[in-house]
């Protein structure tokens, strides 16, 4: 809709018409967009896909409050804010509605000014099965929840989620899938950062993150049963 335009502003009732609209993929990607009103999709509520809707939209500094409040059948969230590089908080309620979230690949990849995930990001997405590439780059991240993925019980791929993120330290982190079948460049390694990742027990999820321990300089505990 304003793929490569030259729009920097939307109001909160630009989409007020699009009751039957289920795609925004693509919808302000590589725009110079600034700013956007709240509850932007409040008349929108058959939407199922985000999929790079704000990719490259490189002078966005903040997300709305209710932005996705309205969408509860949202699935793909592929690249949802990759390269937004001057956004440098989200709030912890932005996915609450989400509950059929299922894919958020390489979404808040390269937000580079992005320095803190808050607790439960995620905790209601439980239908997710990939976060590839999830904050990849996004360099100044330096500690990750611990519950940022407890809830999300049927991921099975995990890879690079962390990859780049070279200000990443200590954590603690539980895992809560025990499909996990990807999850190689985890993170960057730091010399002298500690890192505990707690996963179900007798889960192929331990031997996945065991398999890149070494590269990535985590510890792996398998929860009691």
């Amino acid at each position: 809709c304003f793929y490569g335009s030259k729009v920097k502003s939307i109001a909160s009732g630009v989409f007020n018409w699009a009751e039957g609209v289920t795609d925004f993929s693509y919808l302000f990607y590589g725009s110079p967009l600034q700013t956007m009103g709240a509850g932007l999709f409040a008349n929108s509520p058959l939407v199922t896909s985000f999929w790079s809707a704000w990719k490259n939209c490189s002078s966005l500094t903040a997300l709305p409050a209710n932005l996705f409040a309205y969408t509860p059948l949202a699935m793909n969230f592929q690249s949802v804010f990759a390269v937004c590089s001057k956004i440098s908080s989200v709030a912890a309620d932005t996915f609450a509605s989400c509950t059929q979230a299922t894919d958020f690949q390489q979404a808040f990849e390269k937000c580079t000014s992005l320095t803190a995930i808050p607790q439960g990001f995620f905790s209601v997405c439980t239908e997710v099965t990939n976060f590839k590439s999830v904050f990849n780059g996004a360099s100044k991240i330096a500690t990750i929840p611990d519950d940022l993925f407890q809830y999300n019980t049927k991921v099975t791929s995990f890879e690079s989620s962390f990859n780049g993120c070279s200000s990443l330290g200590n954590f603690d982190l539980v895992i809560g899938s025990q499909r996990v079948s990807i999850a190689t460049s985890f993170c960057p390694k730091k010399t002298g950062a500690t890192r505990t990742v707690t996963v179900p027990a007798s889960s192929t999820t331990a031997t996945t993150f065991n398999g890149v321990a070494s590269g990535c300089g985590l510890t792996i505990i398998e929860a009691s049963e």
